[in-house]
């Protein structure tokens, strides 16, 4: 908890001694900041120390203590303790007027000093945490646009903000989940109230906090507090007390010295250095300054990568598909800090082509990714390449060993090799019987793998092929339909445009003027 910080005014030497000693200042969670022979350097020390509480003596040499109190208070509200040898009924009505915690007669009674004193460090810790909620919503305000920097100006006095040059640390809690349960709001609570009572220990009690979001702290350090050049030492100390403690990392970004007409800018140049988490990893540390000429590139993605990455994996060459993986995310992607979106979009037209590619094999997807599988739900919750990189390469290296296995099964079938035989030679007049006789099945044994494989009949399955290659022919606006027909192993041209049409909805014709 914060000092309530105390200055002591007494034209006399052995007074103000007095008053120090007079009681145990630390039991009451005081701290003796200063003291002064009279108003005018007690205004002076108030304007520089901006204590909590003031001692003072009335009568005092050039200028007595009332008329100090009034000044003070224009520019430093604060609880007063009027201590005086004048039993004078005009000073405690005029005290009392100007609104003095407490009117106490030299000699002074321990006891109700002990009082006084109590009295004023509780309007302290109350005004203290009204002032500390009104400040921080003030701050947030302007450091997100909603009001003018000049109104910190405005209430500087108020609010006990000094700021001349100052940087910004934004402080990111990389374990935040989005809390829906009570629990998860409690363990979240434990975990800010661990950060903020760190940074105040390890940044120091005159460092302004703002609770930006559920898992996002600024802290705005003046310079005077901590030159940048030791910042980063004692983030580095802030991360490792919140591991120990909270068991979870925060990542940091550091804005430049800024002056406070520029507060606003620095609250996004904060933002900007945190965003290189992304590239970074979580639990790093980064100044705006040193990537402030970077920039987030918005390079191509190309189909030709996708496609890569697919043949790979019907290859199952696990080896090539880690290789490719680690080269386009951790080296590629991170290395030119590619637009974030970008990396996220790519990523899920590559797993979504590659689930895709489960159904040529019959394989159920929710075998393999799980029925509440969500790729864009799970991507809208990573927040680093790295995490990205994992995701992806864990979600193909499933669908890879499960297009591996169908392919042992069947291999050891010998249905592979039928099927290899009919896409070979689908543009030939063959038959079930040709198939068998090949790979030396009977027939209907053959029928039977060859639908439990690929979850159609081998009539099914040849009709696919015939009619995604007719497709492709007819997407040429010279093709004759007579002579695509024949391609694709039809000799009767009726027959091929009345499985066409039942194939794809359109006659020939229909479908051949379509994409003209």
């Amino acid at each position: 908890m914060n000092k309530i910080k105390v200055l002591v005014v007494d034209d006399e030497r052995l007074a103000r001694e007095s008053l120090k000693i007079t009681i145990d200042w630390e039991s009451y969670g005081c701290i003796i900041i200063g003291e002064a022979s009279d108003a005018f350097e007690a205004i002076a020390k108030a304007r520089e120390l901006r204590p909590d509480i003031i001692v003072t003596d009335i009568k005092m040499p050039g200028m007595d203590g009332l008329d100090m109190i009034e000044k003070i208070m224009a520019f430093n509200p604060c609880n007063f303790i009027v201590v005086t040898g004048y039993d004078d009924f005009k000073y405690a009505k005029r005290a009392i007027k100007i609104h003095a915690m407490d009117f106490i007669l030299k000699p002074i009674d321990t006891k109700e000093f002990e009082g006084a004193v109590q009295k004023a460090v509780l309007e302290c810790r109350k005004a203290k945490e009204q002032q500390d909620v009104t400040r921080e919503k003030l701050l947030l305000d302007i450091l997100r646009g909603r009001r003018p920097f000049y109104d910190l100006l405005e209430n500087e006095n108020v609010y006990k903000i000094r700021l001349d040059r100052f940087s910004i640390a934004l402080i990111q809690n990389d374990s935040f989940e989005e809390p829906y349960l009570y629990e998860q709001i409690s363990t979240l609570y434990e975990q800010n109230q661990i950060i903020s009572s760190k940074v105040s220990q390890i940044l120091g009690n005159d460092i302004y906090l703002v609770e930006c979001h559920e898992d996002r702290l600024a802290a705005i350090i003046p310079q005077e507090i901590i030159s940048c050049d030791k910042l980063f030492q004692r983030l580095s100390i802030l991360q490792q007390e919140v591991r120990k403690y909270a068991e979870i990392t925060l990542s940091i970004g550091i804005s430049k010295e800024n002056s406070v007409d520029n507060i606003k800018t620095a609250y996004e140049q904060a933002k900007t250095a945190l965003e290189n988490r992304f590239y970074a990893g979580k639990g790093s540390i980064t100044f705006f300054k040193d990537i402030e000429n970077e920039g987030n590139k918005d390079i191509e993605f190309k189909g030709s990568i996708k496609n890569e990455i697919l043949l790979t994996l019907e290859a199952c060459d696990r080896k090539q598909l880690a290789n490719s993986l680690e080269v386009l995310y951790l080296k590629t992607l991170k290395g030119s800090k590619a637009n974030m979106y970008l990396i996220k979009q790519m990523s899920l037209e590559i797993i979504g082509a590659a689930t895709e590619l489960l159904k040529d094999y019959n394989i159920d997807e929710d075998d393999i990714v799980g029925p509440s599988f969500t790729p864009y739900q799970i991507m809208r919750n990573l927040n680093t390449v790295d995490e990205i990189y994992d995701f992806v390469k864990s979600t193909l290296m499933k669908i890879l060993m499960a297009i591996r296995e169908y392919i042992s099964d069947a291999s050891e079938s010998g249905i592979k090799k039928a099927l290899d035989y009919i896409s070979q030679n689908y543009t030939e007049n063959i038959s079930l019987c040709d198939v068998a006789n090949h790979v030396h099945h009977n027939e209907s044994y053959l029928s039977r793998k060859i639908k439990e494989t690929i979850g159609m009949t081998f009539v099914q399955y040849l009709t696919k092929l015939r009619m995604e290659k007719a497709i492709e022919l007819l997407q040429n606006p010279n093709a004759l339909i007579q002579e695509v027909a024949q391609q694709v192993g039809y000799t009767d041209y009726r027959y091929f445009s009345l499985n066409f049409k039942k194939y794809t909805g359109y006659s020939p014709k229909e479908f051949s003027k379509k994409n003209k």
